[in-house]
C-alpha cells in the first residue's frame, strides 16, 4: 500500500554512501576498470560481471520493499565487499603491470629516487612500490573514517549539549515531548498516527487505543482482529488534545482520508517539528 519514493531512496542511499564510502567508491570505480582498463578482456573478468549481477538482484530486492531502512541494505554488503576486494587487487597491480612492460634497459638508465634518513641514503623504486602504498592507504582508511566520524559526532554533542545547553539536541522525540509537556495535562489524550510510539512514554498522558504501535492501524489492520476505521472512531471519540502526523507516505489511503475528515472538523495545524505535524484540538484551552 506504499508508493515508491525516489526522494526517500536517494536520501537513504546518500547515507549509505557516506557511511561506507570505501565500498561504494569501489563499486563506482568498477565500471571504469571494466570498460577502460580491462577493455577487450571481458572473459577474463567474468567473475566481476557475476558479482555485478548478484549486486543488481540484491539491490532490486531492496527496492521492492519500498521501505528503505538501513538494515535492509545489509544484503548488499557481501557483494560490495567482494567487488571492492576484486577491483582493489586488480587496480593496485595496474601501475606495476604498466611498469613491467617498459623497456628494462631504458628504465635502468633512469636515476632512482633517494630518501635521506639519518645521513643514510635509501634507494626507493616508486613505480614498483606504488601498489604497496595504495594497499596501505586503503587498509587504514576505514579506521581513519571511523575515528573521524566518532570524534566529530562527540564534539558536536559536547558543544550543543554542554556549551550551548540544548538538552534536546539531536533528539527529535525529546524535543517533541518537551513541547507537549508544557501544553497538556496528564488526563488528556494524544494520538500518534504514524510516528514513534515512544512519545506515549515521554509525555505523561493517556493512550487512546490499545493499538499503540501506529502501523497496526495505518498499514497492518488487515491482519489484526479489528476494523481500523472503527478503531479510529473510538480514538477520536476521546477527543485527543493533540494528533501527531509525520510527513511520510506510510498510511493506507482509506485510513488517511477518514482521518482527514476529523482533522478538518476539529483540529488545526499548530506547529511542525522536524517533519512531524502537531494538530491541536480547536476547543483546547490552556490554563
Amino acid at each position: 500500500m506504499l508508493n515508491f519514493s525516489w526522494s526517500d531512496l536517494f536520501s537513504r542511499l546518500r547515507k549509505q554512501v557516506l557511511g561506507n564510502i570505501l565500498l561504494w567508491l569501489c563499486l563506482f570505480w568498477s565500471p571504469v576498470y571494466l570498460f577502460v582498463f580491462a577493455r577487450g578482456k571481458l572473459k577474463q573478468e567474468r567473475n566481476l560481471i557475476y558479482l555485478f549481477l548478484w549486486f543488481s538482484c540484491a539491490f532490486l530486492a531492496v527496492l521492492l520493499s519500498k521501505r528503505f531502512y538501513n538494515h535492509y541494505f545489509l544484503q548488499l554488503l557481501p557483494t560490495l565487499c567482494l567487488i571492492s576486494s576484486y577491483v582493489i587487487i586488480k587496480s593496485v597491480h595496474l601501475p606495476q603491470q604498466k611498469y613491467q612492460i617498459r623497456n628494462l634497459y631504458e628504465e635502468a638508465k633512469k636515476p632512482k629516487k633517494t630518501v635521506t634518513i639519518n645521513s643514510r641514503k635509501f634507494s626507493i623504486d616508486f613505480p614498483s612500490a606504488l601498489p604497496n602504498i595504495l594497499i596501505f592507504l586503503i587498509l587504514i582508511y576505514p579506521f581513519t573514517q571511523a575515528g573521524y566520524n566518532k570524534s566529530s559526532k562527540n564534539l558536536e554533542f559536547i558543544y550543543h549539549r554542554y556549551i550551548k545547553k540544548i538538552d534536546t539536541w539531536d533528539d527529535r522525540e525529546a524535543l517533541m515531548a518537551k513541547y507537549l509537556q508544557q501544553r497538556i495535562r496528564s488526563t488528556d489524550y494524544i494520538y500518534i498516527v504514524n510516528y514513534e510510539p515512544i512519545i506515549y512514554y515521554l509525555v505523561p498522558t493517556k493512550i487512546p487505543t490499545k493499538y499503540a504501535f501506529p502501523s497496526h492501524l495505518t498499514a497492518m489492520s488487515q491482519i489484526l482482529p479489528t476494523d481500523a476505521l472503527q478503531e479510529l472512531d473510538k480514538i477520536m471519540a476521546k477527543n485527543p488534545s493533540y494528533i501527531l502526523l509525520a510527513e511520510k507516505d506510510n498510511i493506507s489511503p482509506e485510513y488517511r482520508n477518514y482521518l482527514n475528515q476529523y482533522l478538518e472538523k476539529k483540529y488545526f495545524l499548530e506547529t511542525t517539528i522536524q517533519n512531524v505535524r502537531l494538530y491541536r484540538r480547536v476547543d483546547l484551552n490552556f490554563e
